[in-house]
């Protein structure tokens, strides 16, 4: 679980390392001109994070679970 929360964490790096630009840019010119590497880029960070969030959460709610019934 710890890997996937260092994971989660240096996933955002990148995403927001792309998306301040790129809103910026958007601000001033057009969302048009973003690359499409760059959206692509960003909705796969988007997934890897959601992914691992899940995971987080699925993994805490078993120990949590497992927790409750060993006291019981």
């Amino acid at each position: 679980m710890k890997e996937l929360l260092i994971f989660r964490i240096f996933a955002l790096f990148p995403l927001i390392g792309i998306l301040i630009p790129d809103l910026a840019d958007g601000f001033h010119i057009s969302f048009s001109s973003i690359p499409a590497e760059h959206i692509i880029v960003d909705v796969t960070l988007l997934i890897c994070i959601a992914v691992c969030s899940a995971g987080i959460r699925a993994a805490e709610n078993s120990l949590a679970e497992s927790e409750s019934t060993a006291l019981a």
